[in-house]
This record gives C-alpha cells, structure tokens and sequence, in this order.
C-alpha cells in the first residue's frame, strides 16, 4: 500500500523523498498555517512541463482545475538557475504579474498562481530548505 502512494504521488509530480528536495521544488501556500507546506512538487534537472492528466504529452507536474490547460508551462532548472515559460495561451502569474511569451528566471520565494497558490523553494542557500528537510525525516 505505501509503495503504491508513493507511485501515485511520483506520477502527479509530488515529492515522496529526501532525493526529491535537493533541487527546487514548488511548495503549497495556504491561508492556514498548518496546511502551508503540506504539497511539494519536485522539480528536476533539465524542463518539468506543467499540466493537466490528460495532456497528450505526459506532464511532470499534474494540477486538475478549470483555468489549467493541459500543457500550461515549462519549468526549467539549468545550472541552479529556474525559468518558467507559459505553454500558448495558457494564463500564468508569477508574483501577481501574468507572463508573457518570454522565459521569465525565478527566485527564491516567487508566488504562483495557478490553481492553488504554489511558492519557489531553492535548496541553494534557502532558509526554509531546512524545515523541508525535516518532513522527511
């Protein structure tokens, strides 16, 4: 039963180990305290493309909501460095502001907004890497 929920989590994109956070991730903002941090999606070397389950192209990250399009961004870790690119017409915000068509670099701490709001975690000299850590201890 543990082995299938952590395969479930790994094919929705969400961190299931300590591997998962020695790269960025994005992780869940909520307006109770208790339940910020509680979704952690693992971000990997090289694009982690974000979408619906049913895109026709296999997303790393999968999100379920009316505003998600199937293939909605691309997100990019290269050399410690993280861009996002929206996918065509889909509708982003990084920090309240709505991409354009061009790749946009993120740092620590850059809110999204897509279906819920999701925050910028960089293990690389990060401050709250260390309150990650422990969840999965």
């Amino acid at each position: 039963m543990e082995d299938q929920r952590h395969q479930i989590m790994r094919e929705m994109g969400i961190a299931s180990s300590q591997d998962d956070l020695s790269l960025p991730q994005l992780v869940n903002i909520n307006e109770d305290p208790l339940k910020s941090g509680a979704i952690i999606y693992a971000l990997k070397e090289g694009e982690t493309s974000v979408g619906r389950p049913d895109a026709e192209v296999a997303q790393g990250i999968k999100l379920v909501g009316l505003n998600m399009s199937r293939q909605h961004a691309v997100l990019s870790v290269k050399q410690r460095i993280v861009t996002i690119s929206k996918v065509g017409n889909a509708r982003c915000w990084v920090n309240g502001e709505m991409l354009e068509n061009e790749p946009v670099t993120l740092n620590q701490d850059d809110r999204f907004d897509w279906l819920r709001c999701l925050c910028l975690s960089h293990p690389f000299g990060c401050f709250s890497c260390s309150y990650l850590m422990y969840l999965f201890k």
